[in-house]
């Protein structure tokens, strides 16, 4: 039997279970193999050739959201996700998946790697289908009963000058979702931040971060899909390059200046907003619950800033949901290990009580926003809606 010697990191994992507590995955089944030391013996055994490359291992290590809750609970700073990256990629070629699984995965990264008008095409034939129920049969529902409705226009490419005089200027990464899932963030980010005086560049150029191809193994696809990022973003020298998706920013952060990528709840936290700019008063009986995507806490280490904004609205009273656990998104995930994910999502919606009243979901993470707007829709509970902090706060501007 052969020997991976690229796993030596492994050994730095002492086996002493802090990160039990912090993990969705052993909190939901108890398995030892379910948890994060769990995952790193199995690893440890295959590497060193004692345990062999079976469906029963990758079953474990897919099982794993990559939510890094215990990278920050871990006292000997295990690198737990670039191991669990590291395997998948060597491994994914042996990987025994079902055709449905092939080709929903193929499909997928075609649509993210296309171009802008491909996805925009590829969101309305979606919609289309959907409406058929052939994405239901395609395994693709999970999405698609969580997309908002579609926005009419999507045609943000270009410059976008300041109101006023300029203070700073920015790149503004869209990612590969946004025509799909997300144009109302993308508009509203736009607005918010020209308000604020800063200038908005939205480059042709950009490409899906990568995440996806990078968490199945397809290293080859995420670093050209890095690499066109890098040199869109390098062209004009922004000063910020602003992310909407906490996911897409944890990615960009490790391939491009982590320094100059930022989540723009944290860019709109530092800026000294213009006296002029004012938020209207929230006097409404609706609820506001704000969710903290895991790439924000436990990847940027910036959960507290969609807080630290909304709280600039007067009279605002938020609720926060039971997110100490991932929601089950984690992007391709809740396509691929739908019970799981689920269960997860349903920890989150049980904290929500819509009463009678209507309600706003907050989440900085287009993935978990489609997660849970699909999970509310199973429930039907049509009175709760589910959208980016940047949005809400777009709405709230008065001028």
């Amino acid at each position: 039997m052969s020997t991976h010697c690229n796993f030596s990191d492994t050994d730095l994992c002492v086996k002493c279970g802090l990160c039990l507590p912090h993990c969705p995955t052993y909190n939901k089944t108890q398995d030892e193999n379910e948890s994060p030391r769990g995952r790193i013996a199995l690893i440890q055994a295959w590497a060193a050739g004692q345990l062999p490359e079976t469906e029963r291992l990758h079953g474990h290590i897919a099982g794993c959201l990559l939510c890094r809750a215990c990278e920050s609970a871990c006292p000997a700073n295990v690198p737990y996700a670039e191991l669990i990256n590291r395997f998948r990629a060597e491994t994914a070629a042996n990987e025994q998946k079902s055709l449905l699984s092939k080709l929903r995965m193929s499909a997928l990264q075609r649509f993210v790697q296309g171009s802008s008008a491909q996805r925009q095409l590829g969101s309305r034939l979606g919609s289309l289908l959907n409406k058929a129920g052939g994405t239901r049969a395609a395994g693709f529902a999970a999405v698609m009963d969580g997309l908002p409705a579609p926005e009419h226009s999507v045609d943000w490419v270009g410059f976008h000058p300041a109101l006023g005089e300029e203070r700073c200027r920015v790149d503004l990464f869209t990612g590969c979702m946004a025509e799909m899932a997300d144009a109302a963030t993308v508009k509203a980010a736009i607005r918010v931040l020209n308000t604020l005086g800063v200038g908005v560049r939205v480059s042709a150029q950009q490409s899906c971060c990568g995440a996806l191809a990078r968490h199945s193994g397809n290293i080859a696809t995420a670093l050209r899909l890095e690499q066109d990022n890098r040199s869109a973003f390098k062209q004009h020298e922004p000063d910020k390059v602003i992310t909407l998706a906490s996911g897409c920013g944890s990615a960009l952060m490790s391939t491009l200046d982590g320094g100059k990528v930022q989540d723009i709840s944290q860019f709109l936290d530092s800026l000294a907003w213009p006296a002029h700019v004012q938020l209207a008063l929230w006097d409404s009986q609706d609820k506001v619950f704000l969710h903290t995507p895991c790439t924000l806490k436990n990847t940027q280490k910036a959960g507290a800033y969609p807080l630290k904004l909304l709280m600039r609205i007067p009279g605002m009273q938020l609720q926060t949901v039971a997110d100490r656990y991932c929601c089950g998104a984690a992007g391709s995930y809740m396509l691929e290990q739908p019970e799981m994910a689920a269960a997860l999502r349903d920890d989150v919606l049980d904290s929500i009580s819509p009463g009678s009243a209507a309600g706003l979901l907050l989440t900085s993470n287009v993935g978990c926003a489609i997660h849970l707007r699909a999970g509310l829709k199973a429930r039907n509970v049509a009175n709760i809606k589910v959208m980016h902090p940047v949005q809400f706060i777009a709405s709230r501007l008065i001028s």
